[in-house]
């Protein structure tokens, strides 16, 4: 919506943001990040959001496979999740387990079941229960292969949000940019607030501090405008 219908929106407000389509600038200052010392390209504060690129690659390998099988073949992994529910509940906790925080991935049960797990089972019991019910997992998944194309890659992606953003960095995000590569996606960037704890699915997770975020950009927003 803030990139199709800039003139209505006042300002737009997200936790998780990337650079889908990186420009020849983002290129090459994610590459001198690698060499030169900290501080130079990145904030040090921030250099670990990205450096080393050996952990960022491998981490990008680890975590989407789930993104090319959906992006390619959703109608296939869409049937066979609708013939067991115990399958599709393995295949949606894998996700929320790991982007809660990435050290659950070496966890026996991913951290699901320990007593500070941000998000209760029966929430996500509930999210399961919402795609079983309603027989919708294929469709959702369909989402990927309609957005990953030519049309949407090749030219919605490449123009800039250029209204008012407040950005909530968690640090468990699946990929968390610093604020000066951000800003080749969105080019009027009013807040942007590390967050002390949360990734993924923050809204689940850390309610309460989205919530504070969402109204301090608020504010901020109404006192510029």
């Amino acid at each position: 919506m803030a990139i199709m219908y800039p003139q209505r929106i006042l300002g737009v407000h997200v936790n998780t943001f990337y650079v889908s389509t990186p420009g020849l600038t983002f290129r090459i200052k994610m590459l001198l990040g690698a060499f030169l010392p900290a501080g130079v390209v990145v904030a040090k504060e921030d250099q670990n959001k990205l450096y080393p690129l050996s952990n960022l690659f491998s981490m990008v390998l680890m975590e989407t496979g789930y993104m090319h099988l959906q992006a390619t073949k959703p109608d296939t992994i869409g049937a066979a999740l609708n013939q067991n529910p115990v399958s599709l509940a393995a295949y949606i906790l894998e996700k929320f387990s790991i982007w809660t925080h990435r050290d659950n991935r070496h966890k026996p049960d991913g951290g699901l079941l320990h007593g500070d797990f941000p998000i209760s089972l029966d929430n996500l019991l509930d999210n399961i229960c919402i795609y079983w019910f309603t027989n919708s997992i294929t469709t959702s998944v369909r989402f990927y292969s309609e957005g990953f194309n030519k049309k949407t890659y090749g030219k919605l992606d490449t123009i800039p949000v250029r209204v008012p953003a407040g950005l909530a960095s968690f640090p468990q995000e699946i990929l968390n940019l610093p604020k000066n590569f951000i800003a080749h996606k969105f080019y009027n960037i009013v807040t942007y607030n590390e967050q002390p704890a949360g990734g993924h699915f923050a809204a689940m997770e850390r309610p309460a501090l989205l919530a504070v975020d969402l109204h301090k950009f608020v504010t901020t927003l109404e006192k510029t405008t």
